[in-house]
């Protein structure tokens, strides 16, 4: 498997996995009204957003390579 498959898979799965964890994190929040989990809902977004981002900027980056 090379680097950018890799890569992919990985990015994807951080990415599940973060999505995962600000919904479980909303989920808390809706159940116990506590600040720290709203908190870690919206890092959790962020999160996320950032992973996407850099996703793109890693895929760009290698199908310039590639060439």
């Amino acid at each position: 498997m090379s680097l950018k498959y890799f890569h992919i898979v990985f990015m994807t799965i951080a990415s599940i996995m973060t999505i995962a964890n600000g919904y479980l994190f909303y989920i808390e929040w809706r159940s116990y009204n506590e600040t720290k989990y709203l908190v870690l809902t919206i890092l959790a977004v962020i999160f996320c957003v950032a992973l996407i981002l850099y996703n793109n900027y890693f895929l760009k980056k290698m199908s310039t390579l590639d060439d």
